[in-house]
């Protein structure tokens, strides 16, 4: 038997991939065996001992953080994908639910349309090689575009304690109406408990941002704490100025579904 904490690393049993992530069980023949496990912003753990005939043998590892992680890792956008949030104290309150509408084009750059509730719309893209970006979001409800001249963007791979800002023009249809600043910083991993469940594997990162007078909304001034889990998404939102919350209900990402989703 192998296990991982946090589960889901890759197993190597003797320097051959196994195909198998943690948890999983390995049949493995008498003699020196070697047991590898690796997993993206992690140290590789190894394990050697000698296997005895008829007996049966536990290997469990603590992973340790290697301060790198892959942005994207985090970020799951499959078409159809879908992330269901309520504030947890006031669960019959706020609720709003975003889908992955579609993949586009802005700028000459690829983005995914990500629609909340058919009232709003962000642009967002993120691959293993460019990392994060965010273009903008449409106020559908109002007619108006808001996009930012230089997208605000995180490189592919970031490390732990590190801080990333920039600064774009925004145009609202087309029309420019001021700056936007913003700043990033990777706190570090945890896992949480949210409604959809047990998420052991957690990005932290505090975002700032300041923008301009938008129509209809005025001046974003944003500081809030967010919880992206592997391969779920944001799980979790703590608006630092406000004192409110957002948690993950149900999500359905990629095939997977976490929660009670419908």
């Amino acid at each position: 038997n192998v296990n991982s904490s946090p589960p889901g690393a890759k197993i190597f049993l003797n320097n051959r991939d196994t195909g198998k992530i943690t948890p999983a069980t390995l049949t493995v023949s008498a003699g020196r065996v070697t047991i590898k496990l690796t997993k993206n912003g992690y140290k590789n753990f190894s394990q050697t001992f000698t296997a005895k005939a008829g007996k049966t043998y536990k290997v469990t590892a603590t992973l340790v953080a290697s301060g790198t992680v892959a942005i994207a890792d985090y970020v799951p956008y499959c078409i159809g994908s879908q992330w269901h949030y309520q504030d947890p104290k006031d669960p019959s309150g706020f609720s709003s639910t975003l889908t992955v509408a579609q993949q586009v084009t802005i700028n000459g750059k690829p983005a995914i349309k990500i629609t909340e509730d058919e009232d709003n719309a962000d642009y967002f893209w993120a691959d293993t090689t460019t990392g994060l970006w965010y273009f903008g979001h449409d106020d559908l409800k109002n007619n108006l575009q808001v996009r930012l001249a230089n997208p605000l963007h995180v490189p592919s791979q970031v490390t732990i304690g590190q801080t990333y800002s920039g600064s774009s023009m925004v145009r609202v249809n087309s029309l420019p109406v001021g700056t936007l600043t913003w700043k990033v910083t990777v706190e570090g991993r945890e896992g949480i408990t949210v409604p959809a469940g047990v998420l052991s594997d957690c990005l932290v990162k505090k975002m700032q941002i300041d923008a301009p007078v938008v129509p209809t909304s005025g001046p974003l001034n944003e500081l809030v704490r967010v919880w992206y889990a592997a391969g779920v998404g944001v799980a979790r939102e703590l608006d630092l100025t406000q004192n409110t919350e957002v948690s993950l209900v149900w999500a359905k990402v990629c095939g997977q579904t976490f929660g009670n989703a419908p």
